[in-house]
């Protein structure tokens, strides 16, 4: 056999032009001899993995700060002059592992106001250059349906239709692991159909195109802080559906309805996080939304009142549709806003209950109005100190909110647990006794409870008394410096 040595340079460069960039970089290692014959090809993956790595689309910065102009003629900051880029050099498409895209819209767009005349005059030369080869592509793809093809090959003729470029992108680069969408919700209708065919083609082993497209597709970020509605949640629809996502996230995602495709089959997506930040999502929307997926991991969301219109949105009943569909999976929840309810009357919203039946359910982190409640059960209301340092539960009769006791409730699995304050600072006492309560009695019913973390403002943080019972009770005292799941500080 052969030595790979013996091969003249020249073929050895086009050799490995061809692998994966982790096997470039192992062959690269394997000896001082491969090391200065295949130097230059090294160089060039490490230059077209910088530039082409993470390709930041539109007319929005990193974090969605509308800027005046785009005048770069990069070709990773134009969707339209990265295809031409892939039609000129092919390699190229193996290099993109994140898209983000920001402002692309379906409807044409002013290029004199949004672009320099260089990046106009680019545009329009690789529209003309690549014309024909480009309606070529889109009737052959078998990754676009018939009655796509038509309207995607006219506005690939146009320059100004930046998301039919981006549309067609998604197809052509395999290694794509992370895409970061804002402002689609408009305009996406083309983009969701594409990926809905790709996903129904990845999950069928015997299709010719199976798992050409978004064969690594794991996390899609949407975002919508410019027309105020919110971002819709069944845009997440087809990607949920791809047999290789994991992470559906979202700042500012807004809905009603959720319902999967009826060729889909019930609880086979493979999402494992799902994490919606400023979002106001109907529970019957989540509802359908964990209905699909077959075994969820992470939950986190935050209720914000900064969508138009809003969302019929119960906390409690958001948890009862975990327990119905990801008890068994679950092992970080994360449930922060009040319940909002559309109409003139607010209904009671129910008992929140236990949360022993997830049995894998390790990091929780609460809202304290999740654990409050008029009734007049056995209740926690008000605690006071006795001379020994340990807490005893008292009612005081001061009216303030009554709470259920976190030891019957909290699973016997969870290791950390935060208790958010609520925005509207509720009553003190009573999240000082839900906390003591909890430390009291945790040694023979939470046995792997080990950290209690506070928020970065929150009032308990100067409950001298609370802090030195937790730490004398073993348990690991912590506090974030900013909001959600950041490293954790020791107090």
């Amino acid at each position: 056999m052969r030595n790979i040595l013996e091969f003249p340079n020249e073929t050895l460069d086009h050799i490995v032009r061809f692998l994966p960039y982790k096997d470039f970089i192992a062959l690269n290692l394997s000896s001082k001899v491969v090391y200065n014959l295949v130097g230059p090809a090294l160089r060039r993956h490490l230059r077209l993995e910088n530039r082409y790595g993470v390709c930041s689309f539109g007319y929005f910065e990193e974090h969605n700060a509308p800027i005046a102009a785009n005048v770069s003629v990069e070709d990773n900051r134009h969707p339209l002059l990265l295809l031409g880029t892939v039609l000129d050099n092919p390699d190229v498409a193996n290099y993109p592992t994140k898209l983000k895209s920001g402002g692309i819209g379906w409807n044409e767009i002013d290029l004199d106001e949004f672009d320099g005349e260089d990046v106009v005059v680019k545009k329009q030369a690789v529209s003309t250059k690549h014309s024909e080869r480009l309606r070529k592509i889109v009737e052959d793809s078998r990754l676009i349906q018939s009655p796509e093809r038509n309207q995607l090959s006219e506005a690939l003729s146009d320059p100004r239709c930046e998301n039919a470029s981006f549309c067609l992108l998604i197809t052509l680069l395999p290694n794509l692991d992370s895409l970061d969408l804002h402002n689609w919700a408009l305009s996406g209708d083309m983009l969701k159909r594409i990926v809905q065919n790709i996903a129904f083609i990845n999950r069928d082993s015997r299709c010719p195109s199976h798992k050409v497209a978004l064969p690594q597709l794991r996390e899609v970020f949407l975002a919508d802080r410019d027309t105020g509605y919110g971002e819709d949640i069944e845009f997440y629809l087809p990607f949920a559906m791809l047999p290789s996502m994991r992470d559906l996230t979202g700042y500012e995602i807004g809905g009603e309805e959720f319902a999967w495709h009826p060729q889909f089959p019930p609880q086979s997506s493979t999402v494992t996080s799902i994490e919606f930040i400023n979002s106001a999502v109907t529970t019957k929307a989540f509802k359908g939304l964990l209905s699909g997926i077959a075994a969820l991991n992470k939950f986190t969301y935050a209720y914000g009142d900064a969508i138009v219109g809003r969302a019929a949105y119960k906390p409690i009943a958001i948890i009862e549709a975990l327990r119905k569909y990801a008890s068994h999976s679950l092992k970080l929840l994360d449930v922060e806003g009040q319940a909002f309810t559309l109409g003139d009357e607010e209904e009671d919203e129910p008992r929140l209950g236990s949360l022993r039946v997830f049995e894998r359910l390790k990091t929780i982190r609460l809202e304290d109005t999740i654990f409050f409640h008029d009734d007049e059960a056995e209740e926690i209301e008000s605690v006071e100190t006795l001379p020994d340092g340990k807490f005893h539960v008292a009612d005081d009769g001061d009216g303030g909110p009554s709470a259920d006791p976190l030891i019957e409730i909290l699973p016997a699995s969870v290791k950390t647990f935060t208790l958010v304050p609520a925005h509207n600072q509720a009553d003190q006492k009573t999240r000082v006794a839900l906390l003591a309560d909890l430390v009291e009695r945790k040694v023979q019913q939470l046995p792997n409870l080990n950290t209690i973390a506070f928020e970065c403002l929150d009032p308990l943080v100067n409950e001298q008394g609370l802090k030195d019972a937790i730490k004398a009770s073993g348990i690991r005292l912590w506090s974030r410096t900013k909001q959600r799941f950041p490293p954790l500080q020791e107090l």
